[in-house]
């Protein structure tokens, strides 16, 4: 089965980090949750709502317990409402929309 990377992101918290790792398949979007590199659970998302919906899902519950991103370099632009690569802000709908 071939599979396309879909969606990545990494959360940080003290002295550990946890990654959120989606790629696109046949079936949907498998999708990975690791700490320090070692799998901690695996799940499908069936289209592209629900694997939004999941990450987003992940990376508040990361929040709650401390987890941040990592802070962006002090040259990396910073746009607001956009797409953005991590966990900074949520994907607009209208954007998982124009992809369909």
């Amino acid at each position: 089965m071939q599979t396309e990377h879909a969606l990545q992101w990494e959360m940080h918290g003290d002295g550990t980090y946890v990654s959120f790792i989606a790629q696109r398949s046949e079936e949907g979007y498998g999708l990975v949750v690791k700490r320090d590199d070692t799998v901690v659970i695996s799940d499908v998302a069936t289209n592209a709502t629900a694997l939004f919906r999941k990450s987003q899902g992940v990376r508040a519950a990361l929040q709650a317990i401390g987890y941040a991103p990592k802070p962006a370099a002090s040259r990396t632009s910073q746009l607001l409402g956009g797409i953005c690569w991590g966990p900074a802000a949520p994907l607009n709908l209208s954007i998982i929309d124009a992809l369909r």
